[in-house]
Order: structure tokens, then C-alpha cells, then sequence
């Protein structure tokens, strides 16, 4: 039997663009659909759009349009979402995006074979030539909670909530919501799904069309929203993997000190290097791997070592340590002899730390 779908479009003030959001699903091959829309105190005629492309197609399957009384942002819509759905699987679709016809076909197709918590299909960009993370995996299936750990942790598959077809009973039988009045949610939203799942479907064929908006909130963020926005997700997936004692698994710790030296390098880059002490207190306070096992792993890999040796300073140098840690890894670990430098200078430091102790 197919499975139901429900397709969860927020919206909120997407005028220029609903009318193809909406008509992407309206033209969908597979019909054992629901459309869940749900108007987050939009301002503008976006809602007006949509009952007018409704009235002309009549379309055949169920839809429901809800009213937030105020605006409450992205994530509170999708939970509303989540909350009036009756799908089998939930779909998420930005309302600014657009699907291919055969997307939910395609993707429920997959999961009626392997059963999945999630299946996972490709994406294209439009309106922009910056990077954005790429579906590295092939068509394939992932079975077991520690390999789909490995593979996120690993950036094989990207963090964006919209063109992922997830099992509903998974979501609520874990608690997945969207945690609200949180920009960049998906990044959190990801990375719980992946300590939770057990079986991942990927196909590697596009369904998505992701359009970037020069007008989009993650656009028009103040650097200091920016940066509290990432502490509050930095602390949220270090707490969430600790409450599930992942610390201690070396792609997890791996893959949360990366992000700890991208929200450093954002300073660096912004030239906002006042915030640099802030964020060190954040690190500091956060629970970590034992430091036997960062020293286990990381000793050969003068990268990653020269990333997480501030673990073994004390607070004082650890600190004037850290904000130097981009730089030292363009300067030693490019080749081995640069490395054994490295090597020789953190034996000084650790020898002068110990001394001023």
C-alpha cells in the first residue's frame, strides 16, 4: 500500500513565489497526499495567492491551511505542522522552493521498500554560485544508528530539514520538534535525527529546487544574531550528544569541535575578534570527549591536534591559545616537517603552562 504523505509548506510574506511553490506540488504524480499549509502571520498577499490557485485547480487531495495567530518563525510553523499532520511520512517544502513532479513518488517509492526514518534525495541551487553541502552518498541504504552517526558526522549528507521524507512516528516517538524562535533550526534539527535513526534511505536523484533569496532571514542577520544563534546551537548538540553519551565517539567530538572553529573562524573573518572571549567561555564550559581519547585520537593528526590541544592548557593560555588555532593550521600541517614544528611548540607551551601554574 502507498503511504500517505503529508507536505508541510510555512509561509510567511513569499508573494513572488508561493504561486510555483505551490503549483510544484499540485503537480505531483504521486496523489496519496495531503498539503499542510500553515500561514505564520504572513503580511503580505501570499495567503490571497494560494486560495486563489486552489479555487482555479480544484485539486483532488486533502488541504488544510492554518492560521497562527502571530508570527512565531519557522520552526513553531513547522510544528504546527507536525502536530495537524496525518501522513505516514512528513515532507518539508520552504515556500520560496520548488519540488520536481516526481518527488514524493520517487522518495515514497523508497521508503515503502526499506522502511526507512528517513529518505533523502538530491538538490539543485538556483540563484546563487556559493557552495552549499553536497549529497556525497550514492543511492544507497544505511542501516544502524553508528553508521548513520558516521556519515553525518562526516558531512556525507546535508543538514537542510526541506527535501527529506521522515517517518512522523519517528519524529514524535523521539521528540524531534524544531526548537523554537531558532535560526539556522535545521542544523540542530539534523543532527538529532541523525544520533536517533536507524535506517537512512538515499537516492541520488534530484527532487528539490532550493532558491536563494537576497532577502531571506539567514541573508539579512546582524553578525551578533548570527553569532548567538550558533552558541545557543553549538550548547543545544553538545548537551543533546552528551545526554545520549556520544562525546566519546570520536566522529561526534570530531564533528561538534569543527563547528566550534567555524563560529571562531566567522569572528575571525568578520573582524569581530571581541567575541573571540565569549565563545572560548562557551568551549570551556561545554562537556568534551576525556581527554585520554582526544589524545588517542588526535595525536597523529596534527590538524585535528592542533584544533584540540587547548583542552590540555590551562584556561589563561588556553584561551590565547585557541584564537591562534586557524592560523597555526595553515602554518604546520601542511607537511610533515612543518608538523614536527608544531610538535616542538606545543612541548614548549605545555612545558611554560606547567611551569606558571
Amino acid at each position: 500500500m502507498k503511504p500517505f504523505i503529508s507536505i508541510i509548506i510555512p509561509v510567511y510574506n513569499v508573494a513572488p513565489f508561493i504561486k510555483s511553490c505551490l503549483h510544484s506540488v499540485l503537480n505531483q504524480t504521486y496523489k496519496n497526499i495531503e498539503i499542510i499549509i500553515i500561514n505564520d502571520k504572513t503580511t503580505d498577499e501570499s495567503i490571497s495567492i494560494i486560495k486563489d490557485v486552489l479555487q482555479k485547480e480544484a485539486p483532488s487531495f486533502p488541504i488544510k491551511i492554518i492560521e497562527h495567530a502571530e508570527n512565531k518563525g519557522l520552526s513553531s510553523a513547522r510544528n504546527t505542522g507536525i502536530k495537524n499532520s496525518r501522513g505516514e511520512y512528513l515532507y518539508f517544502l520552504d515556500s520560496d522552493d520548488e519540488i520536481s513532479t516526481d518527488c514524493i513518488e520517487t522518495l515514497s517509492n523508497r521508503a515503502k521498500i526499506s522502511c526507512a526514518d528517513i529518505v533523502i534525495g538530491d538538490y539543485i541551487v538556483q540563484g546563487s554560485s556559493d557552495f552549499f553541502p553536497p549529497l556525497e552518498l550514492g543511492t544507497s541504504i544505511i542501516k544502524g544508528n553508528s553508521k548513520i552517526i558516521q556519515a553525518y558526522m562526516q558531512e556525507k549528507f546535508y543538514v537542510m530539514a526541506w527535501n527529506k521524507l521522515v517517518r512522523k512516528e519517528f519524529i514524535v516517538k523521539n521528540n524531534l520538534y524544531f526548537k523554537n524562535n531558532l535560526i539556522h533550526e535545521d542544523c540542530l534539527w539534523s543532527f538529532q535525527c541523525a544520533c536517533k535513526a536507524e535506517i537512512i534511505d538515499i537516492i541520488k536523484q534530484t527532487t528539490y529546487i532550493y532558491k536563494i533569496q537576497k532577502k531571506s532571514i539567514t541573508s539579512t542577520l546582524t553578525f551578533e544574531k548570527d553569532f548567538q544563534m550558533y552558541k545557543i546551537i553549538l550548547t543545544e548538540i553538545t548537551n543533546y550528544a552528551n545526554s545520549l553519551h556520544l562525546l566519546n565517539n570520536k566522529d561526534v567530538f570530531s564533528f561538534i569541535e569543527e563547528e566550534k572553529l567555524r563560529l571562531l573562524r566567522k569572528c575571525i573573518y568578520a573582524e569581530h575578534t571581541d567575541y573571540i572571549p565569549t565563545l572560548y567561555t562557551l568551549i570551556r564550559l561545554l562537556p568534551h570527549a576525556k581527554h585520554y581519547k582526544i589524545l588517542y585520537w588526535e595525536l597523529f593528526n596534527v590538524r585535528n591536534l592542533i584544533r584540540d590541544a587547548h583542552y590540555f592548557f590551562s584556561p589563561r593560555l588556553a584561551e590565547s591559545y585557541y584564537k591562534n588555532v586557524p592560523e597555526m593550521q595553515n602554518k604546520y600541517s601542511s607537511k610533515k616537517r612543518k608538523a614536527i614544528g608544531f610538535y616542538k611548540h606545543l612541548i614548549k607551551l605545555l612545558i611554560c603552562d606547567i611551569r606558571n601554574k
